[in-house]
Protein backbone atom coordinates (compact mmCIF):
# COMPACT_ATOMS: atom_id res chain seq x y z
CA UNK A 1 0.00 0.00 0.00
CA UNK A 2 1.54 3.21 -0.78
CA UNK A 3 0.50 6.91 -2.30
CA UNK A 4 1.81 7.39 -5.82
CA UNK A 5 1.94 11.36 -6.83
CA UNK A 6 3.40 13.13 -9.85
CA UNK A 7 5.47 16.18 -10.74
CA UNK A 8 5.66 17.73 -13.49
CA UNK A 9 9.08 19.98 -14.23
CA UNK A 10 8.31 22.24 -17.64
CA UNK A 11 11.03 21.66 -20.28
CA UNK A 12 13.91 19.45 -18.21
CA UNK A 13 12.61 16.04 -20.31
CA UNK A 14 14.16 14.46 -23.78
CA UNK A 15 14.91 16.99 -26.16
CA UNK A 16 11.91 17.31 -29.16
CA UNK A 17 12.68 15.12 -32.71
CA UNK A 18 14.82 17.48 -34.96
CA UNK A 19 14.86 19.83 -32.24
CA UNK A 20 17.63 19.67 -29.53
CA UNK A 21 17.53 23.04 -28.17
CA UNK A 22 14.07 22.51 -27.13
CA UNK A 23 12.99 19.97 -24.53
CA UNK A 24 9.22 18.32 -23.19
CA UNK A 25 8.43 18.28 -19.90
CA UNK A 26 10.08 15.65 -17.15
CA UNK A 27 7.30 13.63 -15.37
CA UNK A 28 8.08 12.18 -11.92
CA UNK A 29 6.45 9.87 -10.38
CA UNK A 30 6.76 9.66 -6.49
CA UNK A 31 5.26 6.23 -4.85
CA UNK A 32 5.63 6.89 -1.18
CA UNK A 33 5.58 3.99 1.23
CA UNK A 34 4.89 4.91 5.11
CA UNK A 35 6.69 2.24 7.60
CA UNK A 36 4.97 0.32 9.80
CA UNK A 37 4.92 0.86 13.35
CA UNK A 38 8.12 -1.47 14.79
CA UNK A 39 9.32 -1.63 12.16
CA UNK A 40 12.87 -0.12 12.67
CA UNK A 41 15.22 -0.93 15.77
CA UNK A 42 15.63 2.24 18.07
CA UNK A 43 19.28 2.90 16.66
CA UNK A 44 18.04 3.34 13.16
CA UNK A 45 15.14 5.93 14.73
CA UNK A 46 18.41 7.65 16.37
CA UNK A 47 20.01 7.76 13.07
CA UNK A 48 17.09 9.10 11.40
CA UNK A 49 16.36 11.39 13.75
CA UNK A 50 20.05 13.39 12.98
CA UNK A 51 19.16 13.65 9.76
CA UNK A 52 15.54 14.23 9.27
CA UNK A 53 14.44 18.14 10.51
CA UNK A 54 12.16 18.39 13.79
CA UNK A 55 10.90 16.50 16.34
CA UNK A 56 7.88 13.77 15.93
CA UNK A 57 4.44 15.51 16.25
CA UNK A 58 6.49 19.19 17.06
CA UNK A 59 4.61 21.68 14.96
CA UNK A 60 6.66 24.23 12.65
CA UNK A 61 8.22 27.12 13.76
CA UNK A 62 6.07 29.23 11.09
CA UNK A 63 2.67 29.58 10.42
CA UNK A 64 2.97 28.30 7.26
CA UNK A 65 1.28 25.11 7.48
CA UNK A 66 -1.62 23.38 7.84
CA UNK A 67 -2.73 20.34 10.49
CA UNK A 68 -4.47 17.48 8.33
Amino acid sequence: MGDKDKKVVRGLGMPFFKDPMSNGNLIIEFKIEMPKRGQFTKEQLEALATILPGRVNERPKDNNYEML
